[in-house]
């Protein structure tokens, strides 16, 4: 009769471990998808909100972390307008034209110092997916 010893710890380091080889394979599969993120990032030439060009495919980072259901990795961008919104999404998603006022008591400028006045209707913006894309470079070549 043969007997087996089921070794948990064992189980736990391959399967559940960031340096098992489950954890191994999936951060190696987060570093290429966070390198095609920020390969396909758009970056405007003025920058956006007052940050410098680049602010949001800089921001694109990997996160680390495990759960109840095991461990995982979030990539993705981190970038928010000065008053907390994940402009990111707007980026991948596009969105809808929309009245834009100022939030004080002064009319609205463009960069170059031209007054737009009280209150802007802009055109929205087109989706320029680079987040959804990206996923694809996660699996294996």
């Amino acid at each position: 009769m043969a007997r087996i010893r089921w070794n948990r710890r064992e189980e736990d380091r391959l399967l559940r471990s960031a340096r098992g080889p489950v954890g191994e394979d999936l951060a190696a599969r987060a570093a290429r998808v966070e390198a095609e993120q920020e390969r396909l990032a758009p970056v405007s030439a003025d920058g956006s909100h007052g940050r410098e060009p680049g602010y949001m495919r800089d921001s694109i980072t990997v996160r680390n972390g495990r759960d109840a259901e095991g461990i995982y990795a979030d990539v993705g961008p981190t970038a928010e307008t000065p008053d907390g919104h994940p402009y990111p999404v707007d980026v991948e998603f596009g969105t809808a034209p929309h009245v834009i006022r100022p939030k004080g008591d002064y009319p609205l400028r463009a960069a170059d110092g031209r007054v737009f006045g009280r209150e802007v209707q802009h055109p929205g913006t087109e989706a320029q997916p680079f987040i959804r894309p990206s996923i694809e470079a996660a699996r294996d070549r």
